[in-house]
């Protein structure tokens, strides 16, 4: 999914949609199917450099991804979309409610298990050695801005601030997101565990490591063969279950989690997958990394019982 909450830093993405033409190429692209310069271009009845141009626009604002591919005369540039959904928030609806909002940043987690391929970042430089698990418990970590590991987990606590006469309502938890893979592979998937206050709420299988263009925040020093950037996603526990960008994701309600109980709310990203179907690791991006400027969001609304 794509998530725009600040229209001023959207503006590539307005931009990119204000064409005819690039909305026909989205449309083209819909259902999830792959398209080389040569089959877009004769169905637009553009010539190929006119149609890169439109493509490089959509790449840009993150909404076509372009591979290469070799095939019998050589290579091709193969597009295809990014996200199959889009959300705008032109008003923050919930303005009026009530609700506590903490962010961690992604070297802000405060239990771990991590094993190779793995590694930190901040804005500068890597923070200890690459494939070191030691290097998560260095003090500088808590400024790392990009995290990546193939076999482990992150668990990150936030405050639960609910007063006595507070009752949860609903728990939204916001990052961003990719798999982590040999070599970095746009379709190597990886089974990721979510899992809060040691409940498992889903299991959200991650597509792939992308790595086709500059993340729009990632520095740009970073290692053009590293992840550029994730998928924004959004989870949502209420009284109805748990979702995923807005789509049913398991039966764990916000009662499930026993709040009242807890003075934290732990959120862990486990890919200790070795025996699932799909065994890639997991990158995040918080501040300074990736496509959004943000780290590890936790939201949590709640109604008063005075």
């Amino acid at each position: 999914m794509i998530y725009v909450n600040n229209l001023q830093e959207s503006l590539k993405l307005f931009e990119a949609l204000a064409s005819p033409v690039r909305l026909k190429i989205l449309d083209l692209l819909h259902d999830g199917s792959e398209m080389n310069i040569n089959e877009l271009a004769k169905k637009l009845e553009l010539t190929n450099s006119a149609l890169t141009m439109h493509i490089q626009k959509l790449s840009d604002c993150g909404l076509v991804r372009i591979r290469l591919s070799s095939f019998s005369r050589g290579m091709q540039k193969l597009c295809s979309l990014t996200e199959d959904k889009m959300l705008i928030e032109l008003v923050d609806k919930m303005s009026n409610e009530n609700y506590y909002e903490t962010e961690l940043d992604v070297g802000q987690y405060s239990e771990y298990s991590i094993n190779p391929t793995c590694g930190l970042a901040d804005t500068n430089a890597l923070i200890g050695d690459l494939d070191n698990p030691q290097a998560f418990s260095y003090p500088e970590r808590f400024h790392a801005h990009v995290v990546w590991y193939t076999d482990g987990y992150l668990t990150y606590r936030f405050p639960n601030k609910l007063l006595a006469y507070q009752k949860p309502r609903e728990l939204q938890i916001s990052f961003e997101i990719s798999s982590e893979s040999p070599g970095a592979d746009a379709n190597f998937p990886s089974d990721i565990q979510l899992i809060v206050n040691g409940i498992h709420v889903g299991t959200y299988v991650c597509p792939g490591e992308y790595f086709d263009r500059k993340g729009r925040y990632t520095p740009d020093w970073w290692f053009v063969n590293f992840g550029q950037y994730g998928r924004m996603k959004i989870l949502s526990i209420n009284e109805e279950g748990t979702f995923l960008e807005g789509l049913y994701f398991s039966p764990t309600t916000i009662n499930d989690l026993q709040l009242e109980k807890h003075d934290s709310i732990a959120f862990s990203v486990d890919c200790r997958n070795a025996s699932s179907a799909h065994s890639g690791g997991v990158n995040l991006f918080g501040v300074g990394f990736g496509d959004y400027n943000q780290g590890i969001r936790c939201r949590l609304f709640y109604t008063e019982e005075k």
